[in-house]
């Protein structure tokens, strides 16, 4: 032998002694048992049966049927330590053989597409017991040697299907390296229904043994698991239509759009609820009486929909060069700080938004250089300050403080702010100019007493001489003259009266029920107390008054105040005209009395000079008190020009209606104020009432409304729900001691008004109504005002004539 070193005999026979007892013991090797693990295990770098082509004896479990193939079949044995093997053979060889055997093998071993199996010569069988439970593993733990020929359970997802010659197959797990589930198919069998119940992606578990089919080397891949039951595969689960990942994001991102719009939403609606208030408080700025009214209002709605502390209101004062707090509640305290401080020094606070004339915000006023502002009390902790500004005036700045600092202002707080500043100051500049409208209708009304004064002095001055001339002749004269001298004396002094009493009711405007007025007489009454006068004067007067009385409602004080103002401007337009030529008329145009004044001006100076404007009717002082006279009778006042050198004045009131004229027996007349911004419903609610006798002043709003209030006495009241400027329930608390009967005309049936809201003097009429309904409402009017009346007159004492006494 080559491999045997040279040596002597002595040596060449130990040598060979050495290779027979190696010889020896290897038989006695093959001739034992071999573990499994020995049997399937691999060497080199093909990974190839380590022991392929030697003989060998195993022992181990049946684990499953034999699998049978075309020309071969394999039966799954394996041992207690886990490691398998394949008996290679013919089906008749393992026929008599069931799962759980326990065998003993001998055979050579041999490889079958890079498995290792045992072809065996002589099978034994040892003992019989229970088939072997599987062995759960995973798909990656199947892709080794180590399981090959164990009894294994697996679970995965089909990523395919197929087939070959020998069966069909699945392949589950990761797509891109799947694990073969193999079902062969040489002997179909009844009632199975191989892989057609099965689809991609279902969920599958499979019970098979473990194999490997690698025909070309190396020999480590192409594992797969060999089902041999009829139930070696189970389907878990059908797939998902979106897998569950996919699903679980597009839910979470459903979820997120909502969240999302939600919250887009409930921002939106915040927005527009912020809009609509700061609207409203713009609509009712208009409304507010005083600056105290304004900050009053304002303290109800912002702090709510602003989430802040308050509101401080500061008005320039022009005189002082100072901005000062408007104050309002119970703990309002006066407080001003100079606009414009001192040359060098900073401005602080409200002067800092005023001189810069921009919205100024202090989150923090601990830390800000334009704070404190030496105001009293509690230390707001984050201001705003905003610009009021009236049209390019600036007239004041609005606060808006939080307690807690950090309060941030959003943009849209910002600029709904600043709008809602402008309106403060456009309000605050109505105020201010109904102030003085006031005061110049004062002015007016003054400048007019002093005029009639003086007119009046003069015509005073005729019968008080007369008066004292004969008050001494009665004194000297004898007795038979006295008495006639007396007559005269009594006479001259009613006239003194009337003079004194008209002068009376143009400074103090009666407050009396309407009556029935004749104009005819009044201005005929009118015509004489100035003919002195006008004669004096110069005047030509042509008296073209309707021959039949003409009867209107209302008080004859205040018609003969306007009667008497026209004619006193017409007295100051003749003065100065070439043709002195005054003409009175009246007539009766469709139930209306129409009162005509003409009169010459001065053709240089023309209409404008005397009177401003086509709508200023009075040129004298006082024109604004006497058109507001008329409009309360219901009536209008206009100026025409007719010549060159004539004027006319025209003023029209509604004629009495024939119920009352004719005095129908049961028929109360009530002077009615109809309040209602709606033209087409006023106009109709006054031909209604005035039609029943009734006699009706209509106006627009709650303030015109009050207004008359102040100069007539009204039997009822009818309002409208819907007012600008005023609400119906402030109109009525403000009016309702001046009348007998406040009626709310609604737009609908109301549960709250009809279940006591208001009082008992308080009627509900819903629009629209029938006349039916109106005639009833008035019925109950007047029961309710005539028992008003009998319980007001009850411990009254009257004295008859005779001097008896009668108490009721």
């Amino acid at each position: 032998m080559a491999f045997l070193p040279k040596a002597g005999g002595l040596g060449r026979l130990a040598a060979g002694l050495g290779i027979a007892v190696l010889l020896l013991c290897g038989m006695a090797e093959a001739q034992g048992v071999l573990p499994l693990e020995s049997v399937t295990a691999r060497r080199g770098s093909d990974y190839a049966a380590a022991l392929e082509g030697s003989a060998v004896r195993v022992l181990g479990t049946v684990s499953s049927r034999p699998v049978s193939f075309a020309s071969f079949s394999h039966l799954a044995i394996q041992d207690e330590t886990g490691h398998g093997l394949f008996l290679e053979g013919q089906p008749a060889q393992f026929a008599r053989l069931q799962p759980g055997d326990r065998v003993e093998v001998s055979g050579t071993v041999s490889r079958r597409a890079g498995l290792p199996v045992l072809l065996p010569a002589n099978i034994r069988l040892v003992s019989r017991g229970a088939a072997p439970a599987p062995l759960p593993v995973s798909i990656a733990a199947l892709r080794s040697f180590e399981r090959l020929g164990m009894l294994v359970t697996v679970v995965g997802h089909v990523a395919d299907k197929g087939e070959n010659r020998d069966g069909e197959y699945l392949l589950i797990g990761d797509p891109n390296v799947p694990l073969k589930v193999f079902l062969p198919s040489a002997k179909p069998r009844s009632g199975f229904s191989g892989l057609a119940r099965f689809g991609i992606g279902d969920k599958v578990r499979a019970t098979g043994v473990a194999a490997q089919n690698c025909p070309f080397p190396p020999f480590n891949r192409s594992f797969e698991v060999i089902v041999t039951e009829d139930d070696g595969l189970l389907l878990l689960g059908k797939p998902w239509l979106v897998s569950p990942g996919l699903f679980a994001a597009v839910v979470a991102g459903l979820v997120f759009t909502l969240g999302l719009w939600w919250r887009r939403g409930r921002r939106l609606t915040a927005q527009r609820d912020m809009v609509r208030a700061f609207y409203g408080l713009g609509e009712e700025m208009t409304g507010a009486s005083s600056p105290a009214d304004v900050l009053r209002r304002l303290t109800c709605v912002l702090p709510n929909v602003l989430r802040v502390s308050g509101v401080h209101l500061y008005l320039y004062n022009r005189a002082a060069k100072t901005l000062d707090r408007v104050p309002y509640g119970p703990d309002g305290q006066p407080f001003s700080q100079p606009a414009y401080p001192p040359e060098g020094s900073l401005p602080l606070g409200a002067a800092a938004c005023f001189r810069n004339q921009a919205l100024l915000i202090i989150p923090e006023t601990q830390r800000s250089p334009f704070f404190p502002d030496d105001r009293r009390g509690e230390q707001p902790g984050s201001l705003m300050f905003v610009p009021m500004f009236a049209e390019t005036e600036l007239v004041g700045v609005l606060e808006i403080f939080d307690s807690k600092p950090l309060h941030e202002f959003t943009p849209d707080e910002r600029i709904q702010t600043q709008h809602l500043a402008n309106q403060i100051a456009l309000a605050l500049r109505l105020i201010e100019e109904k102030s003085v409208r006031e005061q110049l209708s004062r002015s007016e009304k003054l400048a007019a007493i002093g005029q009639l004064i003086s007119g009046v002095a003069a015509e005073l001055r005729s019968p008080l001489e007369s008066i004292s001339q004969l008050t001494e002749s009665v004194m000297t004269g004898d007795a038979s003259t006295a008495w006639n001298d007396l007559g005269t004396i009594a006479e001259e002094a009613h006239k003194a009266s009337e003079i004194v009493s008209r002068l009376v009711s143009l400074v103090q405007p009666e407050r009396t029920e309407a009556k029935r007025v004749e104009l005819n007489s009044l201005l005929r009454s009118l015509i004489q107390f100035r003919t002195l006068e006008w004669e004096a004067r110069g005047f030509e007067v042509q008296d073209e008054l309707c021959p039949t009385p003409v009867y209107v409602l209302g008080s004859q004080g205040q018609l003969e105040r306007v009667f008497l103002d026209l004619l006193i401007q017409a007295e100051q337009s003749l003065a100065e005209a070439s043709e002195k030529r005054l003409t009175i008329g009246s007539s009766v145009l469709a139930r209306r009395a129409l009162v005509e004044i003409r009169y010459g001006v001065n053709p240089l100076k023309g209409v404008r000079e005397s009177e401003p404007s086509r709508e200023s009717v009075a040129g004298v002082a006082g024109e604004g008190v006497s058109r507001g006279i008329v409009r309360s009778h219901g009536g209008e006042m206009r100026l025409v020009r007719v010549g060159e050198g004539e004027c006319k004045l025209e003023l029209e009131l509604p004629v009495a209606p024939a119920l009352l004229a004719g005095e129908a027996a049961g028929a109360r007349p009530f002077t009615c104020l109809v309040v209602e911004p709606d033209a087409a419903f006023r106009e109709e609610l006054v031909w209604l009432l005035t039609n029943r006798g009734c006699r009706v002043i209509p106006c627009k709003g709650a303030e015109e409304g009050n207004e008359l209030a102040q100069r007539l006495r009204f039997d009822v009241v009818f309002c409208a729900t819907q007012l600008p400027g005023l609400n119906w329930v402030e109109f009525s608390d403000l009016i309702r001691p001046q009348t007998s009967a406040f009626v709310l005309l609604s737009e609908g049936y109301d549960f709250e008004l009809s279940r006591g809201l208001l009082s008992a003097e308080t009627f509900v009429l819903t629009k629209p109504f029938a006349e039916p309904d109106l005639d009833q409402l008035l019925t109950v009017v007047e029961s309710r005002i005539s028992t008003s009346e009998t319980a007001a007159t009850r411990g009254l004492t009257i004295v008859r004539p005779d001097k008896k006494a009668i108490s009721l």
